[in-house]
């Protein structure tokens, strides 16, 4: 009987839920400022500041970052700095549509890298799937710039990455993929660096002030660390590289020589990549297949420039096809020496071979790399 009753009970509470919760009185909107990108900077040895881009309630549905101001405080701790841009802006924080997160160049090769932003996480600051990327400067000087075609760099960044977040030489990395590439065998990391370029005002399409600075950003190189020790910076054919090997790519370029000197420019239209292991070889084999189509074949040395010709000849493909795959061997060859598993192929040897790999090292593996170069017409 009293059984019954707790579920007649529990049925009444779930119903006065559903017909009720939401006339509930709740916090208004207007009293929460919503961050969309998120700053960190590194303040002598023991302080932090912290950046918040916060777009306007009442103006939520813009995106073209008008309404948006950077709130910043500094403290010896993260929550510090938190309840001080609180103060600051009057409102609550929410960080529920902070979709990027931005380390000054110091964080991102310091020791502390990891430990906050595993602090962030845990404490349920910032979502997993926030993208990260590195400064070269200071994040709040980045978050402060005007973007060239209007609104700000949170947002901007936001958008780039959705229309060209499959593209060749563009490196993604969420907060989730930081943390699973720390706790791998391997324990190598890479943070793609998002750079600034100044524009004079006469390039700028945004409508701003000609005495205001404006400015381009790009992402197309990377840092690479191994637990919480900076090893190197990689430019474009670093991020060439291991996008082709390991992460998702649907678009990009591929250039390489013609027979006669041509440079042919495709554009890639999908990719597939599979290792295969070897443990008693101590190889990995890197199957690449690439569809392409010739976008266009220039020759400087002719009057004629661009060549009439929409094909690549079969010594052309073997070509590319050879100069991707030194390029994927070259990086991992690099880093190898560095002792850096960029590729995670410790993982994968652990895999596929389990206890027995227990002994393996990064510097005991070669990487050999075919390419399938599948190229179509216009």
């Amino acid at each position: 009987m009293r059984r019954k009753i707790k579920w007649i009970f529990t049925l009444i509470a779930i119903l006065l839920f559903l017909f009720v919760g939401d006339k509930l009185p709740g916090e208004p909107l207007s009293s929460r400022a919503m961050v969309v990108g998120f700053g960190i900077d590194l303040e002598g040895d023991s302080s932090v500041k912290i950046s918040a881009q916060i777009l306007n309630a009442a103006s939520a549905s813009e995106t073209s970052g008008q309404t948006t101001q950077v709130v910043t405080a500094t403290s010896s701790t993260i929550s510090g700095a938190m309840s001080r841009i609180g103060e600051k802006s009057g409102s609550t924080v929410a960080l529920t549509h902070c979709n990027v997160v931005f380390l000054c160049q110091k964080l991102a090769k310091s020791r502390q890298f990891y430990s906050i932003l595993n602090y962030l996480i845990t404490n349920d600051y910032l979502s997993e799937n926030a993208y990260l990327f590195a400064v070269d400067g200071k994040a709040e000087d980045f978050m402060t710039s005007a973007t060239a075609f209007g609104g700000n760099l949170s947002l901007y960044i936001q958008k780039a990455v959705g229309m060209h977040g499959e593209y060749v030489d563009l490196p993604i990395k969420t907060l989730r993929d930081v943390l699973v590439s720390y706790h791998s065998l391997g324990q190598t990391n890479w943070i793609p660096v998002l750079k600034k370029e100044p524009l004079t005002p006469e390039q700028s399409e945004s409508g701003q002030s000609p005495s205001d600075e404006q400015s381009v950003f790009t992402a197309n190189s990377l840092y690479v660390l191994k637990k919480n020790v900076f090893l190197a910076e990689y430019g474009e054919a670093g991020a060439r590289a291991l996008n082709l090997a390991k992460n998702e790519v649907k678009k990009g370029v591929v250039e390489s020589v013609g027979d006669h000197g041509e440079k042919i420019v495709c554009l890639i239209t999908g990719k597939k990549a599979k290792f295969s292991y070897d443990l008693e070889k101590k190889t990995v084999d890197l199957a690449l297949s690439i569809n392409a189509i010739v976008k266009e074949i220039v020759d400087y040395s002719s009057d004629d420039a661009y060549v009439d010709r929409t094909q690549m000849t079969d010594e052309e493909v073997k070509r590319a096809q050879s100069q991707i795959a030194d390029e994927v061997e070259a990086f991992f060859v690099d880093l190898r020496q560095k002792d850096a598993d960029i590729f995670g192929v410790l993982d994968g040897f652990y895999s596929k071979y389990g206890k027995q790999t227990a002994a393996l090292t990064i510097g005991d593996i070669n990487l050999k790399v075919n390419v399938d170069l599948k190229v179509s017409k216009v």
